[in-house]
């Protein structure tokens, strides 16, 4: 279980204020097994006074991820929390990442309303609204797109919004919580590792200037 400290009471204090998390909500965490997620898990275990659930979804597109899903199966129940894994057994090809997005995302709402959850909470954090902004503004976008991700969306909530991916790994080193580092992150044939890489994006020269990321920072 996680510690008490200044990120659990961030988190606790931005779910409030947008009120992502109520009181008896029930949550259905989705759980990669990455930092962020394995953050969300422990975090959200810790400060929500409501029924807590695991999801982890294997795509079928890397032969570790199976293994990767259960070890965040075996650390939910670790923490008393019912966990399943969906498997989903996604072909590679064009647009890839949409695909696993829009399945990973069905495949949360059908184990929400089959356990009479109220909320998905995802491990979206203030880096990935920065990167957010960024590649919607290179692609082309209108106001609304350029505002980034929200804290939440219908019965999608972000309760790491208000805090950094550096933050999340800090904070699993510091409490001893094993996670993994997903190798299609860093793959540069995507849009989405090349707004990351110093090699490509301004995103990491921005953070460096702005090393607080006020310019992205949910309200």
């Amino acid at each position: 279980m996680a510690r008490g400290g200044a990120l659990e009471q961030r988190v606790r204090d931005f779910c409030a204020r947008h009120d992502l998390l109520p009181a008896g909500s029930g949550v259905l965490l989705m759980v990669s097994g990455g930092a962020d997620s394995m953050c969300l898990m422990h975090v959200v275990a810790a400060v929500h006074d409501g029924p807590v659930s695991v999801l982890a979804v294997d795509h079928g597109l890397r032969p570790a991820a199976a293994d990767e899903a259960r070890a965040v199966i075996a650390a939910a129940h670790d923490l008393g929390l019912p966990a399943q894994v969906e498997s989903l057994g996604l072909d590679a090809g064009p647009a890839v990442l949409e695909r696993a997005r829009d399945a990973r995302l069905a495949a949360a709402e059908r184990v929400r309303a089959g356990t009479d959850l109220d909320v998905i909470a995802t491990g979206h954090t203030l880096t990935d609204n920065a990167e957010t902004i960024l590649f919607r503004a290179a692609r082309g976008t209108g106001r609304t797109g350029a505002l980034g991700i929200a804290p939440r969306r219908d019965r999608l909530v972000r309760p790491l919004l208000g805090i950094t991916r550096d933050e999340t790994r800090e904070w699993c080193r510091a409490n001893r919580v094993a996670f993994v580092d997903d190798p299609t992150n860093h793959d540069l044939a995507t849009a989405r590792a090349r707004v990351r890489s110093d090699r490509y994006s301004e995103l990491p020269v921005m953070s460096r200037i702005f090393p607080n990321g006020d310019a992205t920072r949910p309200a």
